[in-house]
C-alpha cells in the first residue's frame, strides 16, 4: 500500500486538516521520497500529519493497530468527519504491495472505522 503523497503535500502545512496515513515502508515502496515516520508537517500544520510506514510482510494484526493508532490520533485532534482513502493494495498477494491483509483483516479495518462515531466518507 502506497502513501499518499499527494494528499501530504496539499495539507502539510494546514492546521485545520489532520493527515494519518497508514502504508508500506517507503524505503522499499514508491514514491520512496515521502511517506517517513519523521515527516509530521510544517509551520501551521506541524503536528498534524501522521504516518505509519508497516514493514514488508505486515499481516492483518499489524495493518489493524497501526489503524488504531491513527483512529487515536484523529480522535485527538478532535476531528468532526473521517475521510478514507481506501487502499486495497494492501491485500495479500496484490503485485503492487508488500503487505499482507485478508479479507478479514479489511473487515476489522471496517468495523474499527464505523466504531469511531465519526460521519464517514470512503473514496477510492
Amino acid at each position: 500500500m502506497q502513501h499518499g503523497n499527494g494528499t501530504q503535500g496539499i495539507l502539510y502545512e494546514r492546521d485545520d486538516v489532520f493527515f494519518c496515513s497508514v502504508h508500506g515502508d517507503p524505503r522499499g515502496l514508491y514514491p520512496w521520497y515521502a511517506g517517513y515516520a519523521d515527516e509530521t508537517g510544517t509551520g501551521r500544520g506541524a503536528g498534524c500529519n501522521l504516518n505509519l510506514p508497516l514493514a514488508a510482510g505486515t499481516e492483518n494484526a499489524g495493518f489493524t493497530d497501526a489503524v488504531e493508532r491513527a483512529l487515536a490520533a484523529i480522535h485527538c485532534f478532535g476531528a468532526s468527519v473521517l475521510i478514507v482513502s481506501l487502499g486495497f493494495d494492501a491485500h495479500a498477494g496484490d503485485p503492487t504491495a508488500n503487505l499482507a491483509v485478508t479479507g478479514e483483516g479489511f473487515r476489522t479495518i471496517g468495523a474499527r472505522i464505523g466504531a469511531a462515531g465519526l460521519p464517514t466518507l470512503l473514496v477510492q
